[in-house]
C-alpha cells in the first residue's frame, strides 16, 4: 500500500491538483484522498480507472513501476486494463463468446498460480501467449469433438 499511497501523492502533485480539487473530480472527499495518500486506505478497483484518468495515467502507474515484482493488485488491475485485448485475441482465433471466456478464465488461473515468475512489464506479453496458445488448444479440441460428432 505504501507504494500506491506515495504514487498517488506525487501524481496528484505533478498534475498540480490539490487534494480538494482531486477529490471533487472523483466524487469523493478530501478527507478519502487523504487516506489514500497516507495509507491509511487504498482505492477501490472500480475507482482505480477514475482515479488514472483524473491523473492523467495509467492504474499500473498508481499501483507502481513497471520493474517490481507483479503482485495481486497489478495481477487484477492489469487483468481488467487489457479485458478488451484479451477478448480481442480470444474472438479472432475461437469466433465463439463461450470458448472465449473458458479461454480467458484458464489463462487467468494459470498465469495467477505462476504470477511470481513475472514482473509487470513482461505480464501482457507472457499472458497474449498463454491466451494464444489456450485457444489455439481448445479450436482444436473443438474441432476433434466435431470430427467425432460427424463419424458416429
Amino acid at each position: 500500500m505504501a507504494n500506491i499511497s506515495k504514487n498517488i501523492k506525487r501524481l496528484r502533485k505533478q498534475n498540480n491538483l490539490t487534494q480538494d480539487a482531486l477529490a471533487e473530480k472523483l466524487f469523493v472527499t478530501r478527507q478519502t484522498i487523504s487516506y489514500w495518500e497516507t495509507g491509511r486506505n487504498q482505492p477501490t478497483l472500480d475507482m482505480l480507472g477514475d482515479l488514472a484518468e483524473a491523473l492523467n495515467c495509467s492504474p499500473l502507474d498508481i499501483i507502481g513501476t513497471k520493474k517490481q515484482k507483479l503482485t495481486h493488485e497489478h495481477f487484477v488491475a492489469l487483468v481488467f486494463e487489457n479485458e478488451e485485448l484479451f477478448y480481442n485475441i480470444t474472438n479472432d482465433i475461437l469466433h465463439s463468446p463461450y470458448l472465449c471466456e473458458i479461454a480467458i478464465k484458464n489463462t487467468i488461473l494459470e498465469a495467477f498460480s505462476k504470477m511470481d515468475e513475472l514482473s509487470a512489464d513482461s505480464f501482457i506479453e507472457s499472458f497474449t501467449g498463454k491466451l494464444r496458445a489456450e485457444c489455439e488448444k481448445l479450436k482444436q479440441q473443438e474441432s476433434t469433438t466435431k470430427g467425432v460428432k460427424t463419424n458416429d
